[in-house]
C-alpha cells in the first residue's frame, strides 16, 4: 500500500481471478480498508461494472466478483448504447 500511495497519480484496480471481489475477500477486510485510507488514498477499487469517466480516459471495468463465473463479464459493454450516451459529443 505504501508503494501505491507514493505513486503521484490515481491507481485503479479491479478484482480478478486470483483476488475476486466477493464479500470476505481481501478487498473487504478492515485492515485493507484502513491501510488503503491511510497509505494509499490514490487507490480506487472498481467493484462495479459501470463506466468510470475521468478527465482524459474512460474506464470500462469488468470486475470478477466471485471465484467461478460462467457468464460474460463484458456483456454490459454491449447491452445498450445508453451507457455511452453523452460521450460522443465530448471533444477528443
Amino acid at each position: 500500500m505504501k508503494a501505491i500511495g507514493e505513486i503521484p497519480v490515481p491507481v485503479y484496480v479491479i478484482p480478478g481471478n486470483h483476488d475476486h471481489g466477493a464479500m470476505g475477500t481481501v478487498w473487504h477486510q478492515s485492515y485493507f480498508l484502513e491501510e488503503r485510507l491511510t497509505l494509499a488514498p490514490n487507490l480506487h477499487l472498481l467493484v462495479e461494472a459501470v463506466l468510470v469517466e475521468l478527465e482524459e480516459v474512460i474506464l470500462l471495468p469488468c470486475p470478477l466478483l466471485r471465484r467461478h463465473v460462467n457468464s460474460d463479464l463484458t456483456e454490459w459493454l454491449r447491452s445498450g448504447a445508453e451507457i455511452y450516451q453523452g460521450l460522443a459529443n465530448k471533444p477528443a
